[in-house]
Protein backbone atom coordinates (compact mmCIF):
# COMPACT_ATOMS: atom_id res chain seq x y z
CA UNK A 1 0.00 0.00 0.00
CA UNK A 2 1.38 3.39 -0.97
CA UNK A 3 1.01 6.30 1.45
CA UNK A 4 1.14 9.84 0.14
CA UNK A 5 2.27 11.77 3.23
CA UNK A 6 5.40 11.28 5.32
CA UNK A 7 5.24 11.38 9.12
CA UNK A 8 8.98 11.80 9.83
CA UNK A 9 10.84 15.05 10.32
CA UNK A 10 13.92 15.76 8.25
CA UNK A 11 16.09 15.38 11.38
CA UNK A 12 15.38 11.64 11.54
CA UNK A 13 16.00 10.90 7.87
CA UNK A 14 18.71 10.72 5.23
CA UNK A 15 18.27 12.34 1.80
CA UNK A 16 19.58 10.26 -1.11
CA UNK A 17 19.83 10.37 -4.89
CA UNK A 18 17.19 8.09 -6.39
CA UNK A 19 19.83 6.73 -8.78
CA UNK A 20 21.17 4.76 -5.79
CA UNK A 21 18.01 2.68 -5.29
CA UNK A 22 15.82 0.33 -7.30
CA UNK A 23 12.05 0.63 -7.03
CA UNK A 24 9.33 -1.72 -8.21
CA UNK A 25 7.81 -0.85 -11.61
CA UNK A 26 4.40 -0.43 -9.95
CA UNK A 27 5.91 2.16 -7.60
CA UNK A 28 7.40 4.09 -10.50
CA UNK A 29 4.04 4.10 -12.28
CA UNK A 30 2.27 5.27 -9.11
CA UNK A 31 4.84 8.05 -8.61
CA UNK A 32 4.49 9.27 -12.19
CA UNK A 33 0.71 9.35 -11.88
CA UNK A 34 0.69 10.99 -8.43
CA UNK A 35 3.36 13.61 -9.14
CA UNK A 36 1.79 14.45 -12.50
CA UNK A 37 -1.58 15.11 -10.86
CA UNK A 38 0.03 17.28 -8.18
CA UNK A 39 2.03 19.30 -10.72
CA UNK A 40 -1.12 19.90 -12.77
CA UNK A 41 -2.85 21.19 -9.62
CA UNK A 42 0.03 23.62 -9.00
CA UNK A 43 -0.22 24.84 -12.60
CA UNK A 44 -4.00 25.31 -12.30
CA UNK A 45 -3.53 27.25 -9.05
CA UNK A 46 -0.98 29.51 -10.72
CA UNK A 47 1.75 28.45 -8.28
CA UNK A 48 3.97 27.31 -11.14
CA UNK A 49 3.90 27.80 -14.90
CA UNK A 50 4.58 25.32 -17.65
CA UNK A 51 8.02 26.97 -17.93
CA UNK A 52 8.92 26.33 -14.27
CA UNK A 53 11.99 24.12 -13.99
CA UNK A 54 11.14 20.95 -12.09
CA UNK A 55 14.16 19.50 -10.24
CA UNK A 56 15.03 15.82 -10.08
CA UNK A 57 13.19 13.78 -7.52
CA UNK A 58 15.09 12.69 -4.44
CA UNK A 59 14.66 9.98 -1.85
CA UNK A 60 14.36 10.20 1.91
CA UNK A 61 15.26 7.13 3.97
CA UNK A 62 12.97 6.94 6.98
CA UNK A 63 13.96 5.37 10.32
CA UNK A 64 11.46 2.53 9.84
CA UNK A 65 13.02 1.52 6.50
CA UNK A 66 10.48 3.16 4.22
CA UNK A 67 11.57 5.34 1.31
CA UNK A 68 9.88 8.65 0.59
CA UNK A 69 10.17 9.86 -3.00
CA UNK A 70 9.81 13.63 -3.17
CA UNK A 71 10.34 16.72 -5.25
CA UNK A 72 10.23 20.34 -4.12
CA UNK A 73 8.80 22.83 -6.61
CA UNK A 74 8.41 26.54 -5.83
CA UNK A 75 8.16 25.88 -2.09
CA UNK A 76 5.75 22.95 -2.49
CA UNK A 77 6.70 19.38 -1.68
CA UNK A 78 5.16 16.48 -3.59
CA UNK A 79 5.88 13.15 -1.91
CA UNK A 80 4.98 9.50 -1.84
CA UNK A 81 6.01 6.91 0.76
CA UNK A 82 7.23 3.56 -0.58
CA UNK A 83 6.81 0.62 1.82
CA UNK A 84 9.59 -1.80 2.69
CA UNK A 85 9.92 -4.54 0.09
CA UNK A 86 9.05 -2.27 -2.83
CA UNK A 87 12.46 -0.66 -3.03
CA UNK A 88 16.07 -1.70 -2.41
CA UNK A 89 19.63 -0.54 -2.66
CA UNK A 90 21.23 -2.41 -5.57
CA UNK A 91 23.95 -4.86 -4.56
CA UNK A 92 27.50 -3.67 -5.15
CA UNK A 93 29.33 -5.39 -8.02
Amino acid sequence: MLVWKNQYSAMNTKIIDLDTVAIAPSVLAAWIEHSGKEVRKLVQQGVITKQTKIPDERGQLDPDGKLTIFVEISGNRIEMVVPNGQWQTPAAN
